[in-house]
Parts: C-alpha cells; sequence; structure tokens
C-alpha cells in the first residue's frame, strides 16, 4: 500500500486498522511463524525518506499441512447407455495446502460422440477465442479464504466456458477451459487452461490431465476452495453400458508437493 500528498502536520504516531472478519480485505500468512513488513516514509522537508523492517508473529490456527480434498461426481441422467451431462466437484478445506494440479479419469465405458462438434485450435485454443460450436461445458470456482470464498462467475459476469481442441501434449483431444477473472470492480483478464484428453487404446479408458492452475492473478494469491466443472453439452456425454459400480478418481496435486486421489462412486442403472 502506498499513501502520497498528506497534509503537512506534525504526526507524532497513527494507526491503521482493516476490518476483519470473512469479507476482510487482507489474509494471514497460512504457516505460522515471523513474518517482516517494510515500510518507507518521506519527509516533506525533501530529505531521504526513512525506512525499516517491523516484525510480525503467528502462531494460531497454523497450517498443519494437511491435503485432503473432496471428490463428488456423477451423472445427471444414471440410465445405461443414454446421452447424459456430467459433473465433477472438487472441495479442499480452508487451511489446507492449495490445489496446483489436478486429473480426473472417468469411469470406463463414459465416451463421447465427437461428431459434429468443430475442433477449437490454433491460435484461438491459445487465447481461449473458440467458437461457439466448439463449447462443450462449463465450470464454477470458489476461491479465497474463511468460510466465505468468493464464487466465480458473478452474476451477470461472463462464464467460465469449457471448449473442446485437438491434439495437446501428445493427447489426441483436449479441453480449453477459459475463465474471466473478474469480482467486484476488478478486471484481471482472462486465464486459459488446457486440459489434455489420453484414451488408452485397448479400453477406451479416459483420462483428463490439466495444467498447473496459476497461483497468482496481477499480485493477488488464488486459493482454489472448490472448482466445479460439468460436460453439458445435448447428445455429446454418454453413460456406461455396464450398470456395475465403477468409480471416478481424481488425482490432485497440492503446491507443497503433495498427492491425493479422493474418489467418487458412479453407478448407473436400467441394463435389463
Amino acid at each position: 500500500a502506498q499513501t502520497e500528498g498528506l497534509p503537512q502536520a506534525p504526526v507524532r504516531s497513527f494507526e491503521l486498522r482493516f476490518f476483519g472478519g470473512p469479507r476482510s480485505l487482507l489474509t494471514t500468512p497460512m504457516a505460522c511463524g515471523t513474518y517482516l513488513a517494510t515500510y518507507e516514509l518521506v519527509p516533506w522537508s525533501g530529505g531521504a525518506p526513512v525506512g525499516g523492517k517491523a516484525p510480525m508473529s503467528f502462531d494460531r490456527g497454523c497450517d498443519t499441512g494437511g491435503f485432503d480434498p473432496r471428490l463428488s461426481a456423477g451423472a445427471s441422467n444414471p440410465v445405461a447407455g443414454a446421452f447424459t451431462s456430467f459433473v465433477t466437484t472438487l472441495t479442499r478445506k480452508s487451511g489446507e495446502q492449495n490445489i496446483a494440479a489436478l486429473a480426473f479419469e472417468p469411469p470406463r465405458g463414459v465416451t463421447a460422440r465427437l461428431a459434429g462438434v468443430p475442433l477449437c485450435e490454433g491460435t484461438a485454443a491459445q487465447s481461449g477465442d473458440c467458437p461457439s460450436a466448439s463449447r462443450v461445458g462449463s465450470a464454477t470456482v470458489a476461491a479465497g479464504p474463511g468460510s466465505s470464498p468468493l464464487w466465480l462467475p458473478q452474476p451477470g459476469r461472463e462464464p467460465i466456458v469449457v471448449y473442446l481442441a485437438g491434439p495437446y501434449r501428445g493427447a489426441p483431444f483436449s479441453l480449453v477451459v477459459n475463465a474471466p477473472a473478474q469480482a467486484g470492480p476488478f478486471d484481471l483478464g482472462t486465464v486459459v487452461n488446457r486440459a489434455a484428453i489420453h484414451l488408452d487404446p485397448e479400453t477406451a479408458q479416459v483420462s483428463v490431465s490439466f495444467d498447473p492452475l496459476p497461483q497468482i492473478l496481477e499480485g493477488v494469491p488464488v486459493t482454489y476452495r472448490t472448482i466445479h466443472g460439468g460436460i453439458d453439452r445435448p447428445e455429446f456425454a454418454i453413460n456406461p453400458t455396464s450398470c456395475a459400480q465403477k468409480q471416478v478418481v481424481a488425482d490432485v496435486t497440492s503446491t507443497g508437493g503433495q498427492v491425493a486421489t479422493p474418489t467418487s462412486r458412479f453407478q448407473v442403472g436400467g441394463c435389463r
């Protein structure tokens, strides 16, 4: 923070206080310890500024280094062999290490009808400026500490859109996630994340591996609390033809290098 043009008056001391609570402007470090605040005071006399560092200690509510994200996933139309929307929701508790990277493995037998879906390719895939005909899904994200994280997109703002794209990182297909970072009066631009879609040549098992998630935007740290994604293009995703119990598996890596593999039960009916 920087303040200029203060009145030319003798000041013995001053106190700057920010409101607390779940909607506060500032957050404390996740890890306990002593941190240094830096200050610089410039005199009206035109003399040299005076600066220094003030220690700040935190010893309560420390991050224990835990990382235990939870996964919920399923089909909106749980009928074997039927078209459906497919949704996944990954959640992380406040105080745990932040999410750095993630991958998903849908149940074996989940497929998609690619015919008629134009791929987003080339510079359009890199910039996220994909044609609307390539859209296959959408996403919402909750970010921030405490009990009231910020949900994006906010009402009236541009949506987070998922597009089907061409080859990427050795995979035959990919996803492009176009996420406008807009909150209140702030617009931090558009974040584009790619995900490679790998296919097992023998089982047709699908796995989706995303690029590392951004951890800071224009100086603003991003702490992911909920990542919700849905493939909702009509007549695109198809359920398995088996009614055996299966599971959705996520492979999630934290900023501290920990790896978690949360799962979610998946089963369809109507096989008779």
